[in-house]
């Protein structure tokens, strides 16, 4: 048998407006709002408030004359997250493609919020962050290795820049006043940081507590403002400065 393209009341039959059953959505809408204005008295509580005694106003009725908060209070009812959960998994698995054009309109109509949400996850998510590039800087240790190579030999004048602007940050922070034993403490954190690699087999830095070009405060080169550091917390460290370090 063949279903009609319309209804008996002339409505079209698409997807949104046919339930499982062949029945019209539109139809049955009208017949239950029908059916609230002629059995509903007119001294009826039910007709300003409904069964729950939610206030029936045009924002909370919907077309079929129902109650939007109950219809909302059921679905949570009815929700159940694993049964979600897969659901949303299988429909991701059987179109990758429509998820991916949804994502990438998503983060291009939503970029500063994006932006926002990756920076706030990762504050919160340091020691996953570092966890996971740690397992990718070992697993692509060669290729990134090969990589670096490669740069520097294709962008020396970027990294000799880059040295350059390092060393004139050290130069200006570094007063003019300090002494002759000021200075000969300052080297003696570096000696202190080869040291301490070589007896620990774990690669040491010396930090400037307060950094040199910090994005809070800048700090100078001098024997109170260094310490020694395995690098990694260093890297970490970056030039972040949090203001009760001192």
């Amino acid at each position: 048998m063949v279903r009609s393209t319309h209804c008996k009341q002339g409505h079209k039959r698409t997807p949104e407006t046919t339930t499982n059953k062949g029945d019209c959505r539109i139809c049955a809408r009208i017949r239950s709002a029908e059916w609230y204005k002629n059995n509903l008295k007119k001294d009826s509580p039910h007709k300003t408030h409904c069964v729950r005694g939610h206030e029936r106003t045009p924002e909370n009725v919907n077309k079929s004359g129902g109650c939007k908060i109950c219809s909302r209070e059921n679905a949570r009812k009815r929700y159940d997250p694993k049964k979600a959960a897969e659901k949303g998994k299988k429909y991701r698995q059987n179109n990758p493609e429509k998820v991916k054009e949804s994502s990438e309109r998503y983060r291009k109509s939503n970029a500063d919020k994006v932006k926002a949400a990756r920076k706030l996850w990762i504050d919160r998510n340091r020691d996953k962050v570092y966890a996971q590039n740690r397992k990718s800087h070992a697993r692509c240790k060669e290729s990134r290795s090969a990589y670096s190579v490669r740069y520097a030999k294709e962008n020396m004048d970027k990294i000799l820049s880059n040295v350059s602007k390092r060393k004139a940050a050290k130069a200006n922070r570094t007063p003019s006043w300090l002494t002759d034993e000021q200075i000969l403490e300052i080297r003696s954190f570096y000696t202190s940081s080869k040291q301490m690699t070589k007896e620990t087999g774990i690669e040491h830095h010396v930090d400037h507590i307060v950094p040199l070009r910090g994005k809070l405060v800048s700090g100078l080169h001098v024997p109170w403002n260094l310490q020694v550091i395995p690098a990694e917390e260093n890297r970490k460290k970056h030039n972040c400065f949090a203001p009760g370090a001192v």
